[in-house]
This record gives C-alpha cells, sequence and structure tokens, in this order.
C-alpha cells in the first residue's frame, strides 16, 4: 500500500517577473510546472495557495467526494464585488438551499421562455451592423449577453430602463478590475477619485436600480416570466422568502457568472469558424438544413452546432480552475492535504489530456459527435455540488446567438492569428477580441 505524503506537493513558486504568464496565459504555467514536477501540483502566488490536479482521477476524487469537506474558495476577492449572500461565496447547508431555490429558473421548461428574447437579442444587435463595417466580435457577444440578462433574469423590457440598467452594469463591471480583485491592498479610497472609490460608487448605484427593479415587480398586480420574478416567488423550507438584499446579491451573480462568460465563448467559436472555413461550411449547411422556422429547442439540439461549443468549451474552458477550501485533511494523488489548504481541478489541464483528447491543441468538434465524456475529463462549468448553476442557461444562449449569427450575415476575420489572452477579471478572454468584417447582411 502507498504511504500517503503529507503536507503539500512541490510546485510554482510566485515570481514578480512571471505575473504575466500568471495572470493572461496560467495554462502555459500550469503545464510547465506539471511537467516539471507532477500532479499533483502546489502554485504559491499572492494571497493563498493552492494545490492542483489536472487528471480524470484527480476531479473524480473531488467533484464526487461529500460537499462538506470543502467550503467557498476566495470569500475574499470575490465577495465585494458579489456580494456576501452570492451562491459562490457560500458553503454548507446554506449554499445547499440557496442553489435549492436557484435552480428551477435556470432548467428544463424555462429554457423555451428564453429563447425568444436571447433570438431577439441577438437580431437586435446584428441589425445595427452594415456590410463593410469592422467590429469585435467579443464587444458584439458582449452588447447581446447583458441585454438578454437585463430581460430575461432581471425581467427588465421599457427601453429607458434597459438602457439606464445596461449603463449602471456596464459601468459596475469595468469598475471590477482584476487588480482590485486579486490585490486586496489596493481596496482604499484614494480622496474619491482611485478605482476603488471608483468601483464603489459603480456598485451602489447598480444596486440602487437592482433594488428599485425589484420593488417595482413587488407591487406588479403581474408576475413575469423572467428569472427575478420566480425569486421574488421562491420560499425556503421555513416558508420565508429570500431578503431582498439576498436577491441583489444573486442577480449580480448571475451577471457576472453569464454575462462576459458566454460572450466570449461566442467570439472564440466565430474565430474558429472563420479560422477553419469547413467548419463554417458544415455549420451553415446545418443550419440551412434545420431550415428558418426550426424552434429554439430544434436548434439547440443540432448535433454539429452543438459539437462546435462543446469542443469550444474544452480550448477555452470558462472555469479555468475549480478551487476549493478543505475543511477536513483530504487525500488527493498520494498526498494527505491538511485541514484549511486550497485545493482544486485544473480544468485548463484536465481538457489538454491526450489521453482523453487525442491532438488536444487542435480544435476538432469531431470529437464530440457520437461521443460522451464523463463530467471527470469534460468539466467546462466545474463540477460536483458547486458545479455551475447556468450551465444550461448558457449552452442554450450560445447556441441560439451563434446560430442567429450566421444564419443573418456573413463575416471574414480581419486577422487570422490565433489571438493571444488577456485577463478580464475572473476570465480570461481573446485579446483585440477576435475582430470581423461583415461581408453580406443575409444570406
Amino acid at each position: 500500500m502507498e504511504t500517503l505524503r503529507r503536507g503539500t506537493p512541490a510546485g510554482w513558486k510566485f515570481n514578480p517577473l512571471e505575473l504575466d504568464k500568471l495572470f493572461n496565459n496560467p495554462g502555459q504555467l500550469l503545464s510547465e510546472t506539471r511537467d516539471r514536477v507532477g500532479d499533483p501540483f502546489t502554485v504559491w502566488s499572492p494571497g493563498q495557495s493552492i494545490t492542483l490536479t489536472g487528471t480524470p482521477a484527480g476531479a473524480r476524487a473531488i467533484f464526487s467526494a461529500n460537499p462538506k469537506t470543502f467550503s467557498a474558495f476566495g470569500n475574499g476577492v470575490l465577495s465585494p464585488f458579489l456580494g456576501d449572500a452570492s451562491l459562490i461565496v457560500l458553503s454548507g447547508d446554506r449554499h445547499k438551499e440557496e442553489r435549492r431555490l436557484l435552480m428551477p429558473p435556470l432548467h428544463g421548461d424555462r429554457m423555451r421562455i428564453y429563447g425568444a428574447i436571447i433570438q431577439d437579442a441577438a437580431r437586435t444587435h446584428l441589425s445595427r451592423i452594415t456590410n463593410g463595417a469592422a467590429f469585435s466580435a467579443l464587444t458584439l457577444a458582449q452588447d447581446v449577453t447583458l441585454d438578454i440578462i437585463i430581460r430575461a433574469v432581471f425581467g427588465v423590457d421599457d427601453a429607458h430602463q434597459v438602457a439606464e440598467v445596461r449603463d449602471a452594469i456596464t459601468a459596475k463591471l469595468e469598475a471590477s478590475t482584476p487588480w482590485l480583485m486579486f490585490f486586496p491592498a489596493l481596496r482604499r479610497p484614494m480622496l474619491g477619485i482611485g478605482p476603488w472609490d471608483h468601483f464603489l460608487k459603480a456598485d451602489a448605484n447598480a444596486r440602487r436600480l437592482l433594488h428599485r427593479t425589484i420593488e417595482a415587480k413587488r407591487t406588479s398586480t403581474t408576475r413575469g416570466a423572467d428569472i427575478l420574478s420566480l425569486l421574488l416567488d421562491a420560499r425556503y423550507e421555513d416558508g420565508s422568502p429570500m431578503p431582498d438584499d439576498d436577491i441583489v446579491d444573486e442577480l449580480i451573480t448571475l451577471l457576472f457568472a453569464g454575462h462576459e462568460t458566454t460572450a466570449i465563448t461566442l467570439a472564440w467559436a466565430m474565430y474558429w469558424l472563420h479560422a477553419k472555413p469547413e467548419l463554417l461550411e458544415r455549420l451553415n449547411a446545418e443550419l440551412a438544413a434545420a431550415g428558418a422556422s426550426a424552434s429554439t429547442d430544434e436548434i439547440a439540439k443540432l448535433p454539429f452546432l452543438s459539437a462546435l461549443v462543446d469542443e469550444t468549451l474544452r480550448i477555452h474552458p470558462i472555469v479555468p480552475l475549480v478551487p476549493r477550501i478543505l475543511e477536513q485533511d483530504f487525500e488527493l494523488g498520494g498526498w494527505l492535504l491538511p485541514n484549511g489548504s486550497a485545493i482544486g481541478v485544473s480544468v485548463m489541464l484536465l481538457h489538454q489530456n491526450p489521453v482523453i483528447y487525442p491532438n488536444p491543441t487542435e480544435f476538432s468538434p469531431e470529437r464530440f459527435l457520437g461521443k460522451t465524456f464523463s463530467p471527470f475529463e469534460y468539466a467546462p462549468f466545474g463540477g460536483g455540488a458547486r458545479r455551475c448553476i447556468g450551465a444550461a442557461f448558457a449552452l442554450y444562449e450560445a447556441k441560439l446567438v451563434l446560430a442567429e449569427w450566421l444564419r443573418t450575415g456573413t463575416y471574414s476575420l480581419l486577422d487570422t492569428a490565433r489571438p493571444l489572452l488577456e485577463r478580464r477579471n475572473i476570465t480570461l478572454a481573446p485579446r483585440g477580441g477576435v475582430p470581423l468584417r461583415r461581408v453580406t447582411t443575409s444570406k
């Protein structure tokens, strides 16, 4: 029997000269570290060290463990930006209960209700791009996904209110910089003009508007089909409603988790489709065969469209790392890690495993046709009891928006080189946003 080693394994220690690699190219850093010391390995960085694994066995150990084994990671990083009641920073029984309330609006038959909103938002923004116009795929996708959240999640429909909420949310997102998130020492007031002052003002304004939206919903004679309306009617097991402050925290969490993340997936998908024209031709043929009258459910189930989105998420996972804090000693890959340690799954490494994915750096949607990967091999939304609650919504949204994008025009890449990565906040985006030119406005 193998003797367990106690403590934490070797790994990468913080080096200021490699700060850009840590922030903007973590996949290379993690791969180099794993190749040097093996799996699992530890990354010592500002804030807290974390022991990582990128193997299916390691992912199984973490994702299959009793949820009480862990608590949320990064509360100090995320709670100032999402709120103390955010599902992402909660642990234990409260996390379980909040998840129970949030699950129904984001799954099942609810998707059909949101489908029309998703398609309408995509068409509206795509119609504003004229033939010959150059634009950023990421910026366009962000505009679309933000409108979808304002309408499907917040339940705001009035044009003036939509614009007001969009401006407030955009200001909050822009003020939530990586430096403020990852370096708490920078969260200091500076005569009302510093970055932290700017964030606090933007955050307060966004929360004020969301509280006003909640009050309008509560006093309305009818409820909408939006997620906010459902949360107002949701009840804990003791019959009590969610407090308004908690609802605001969850709305902001859904915004952070579902806005830029889906937009980044769409931007990467458009890059790969136009970098590999044979993929674009195949997807266009599938969409044409489905016909203009295809329902949103039928579009979302198209095999090659689904495979293309899956492959985009394999190479560019929404959650590069899935971290946890141990609430008890835990065995991982021959190590007995102590209570209080941070551990996690490197989804980037998991998705680049050549045993699971031959030629892993090659973008090949075909690998998802007729084959299903286990949740310990493919985990773009994390796994276990803390798997992203909006995964079904995100996949549905990405497929419908991408279908509308391709059905309503043709495009060309302005730069065929694969974009480098850049840190946005907790996400990694294609640097330059994938610049495109619209060739035609209809096909």
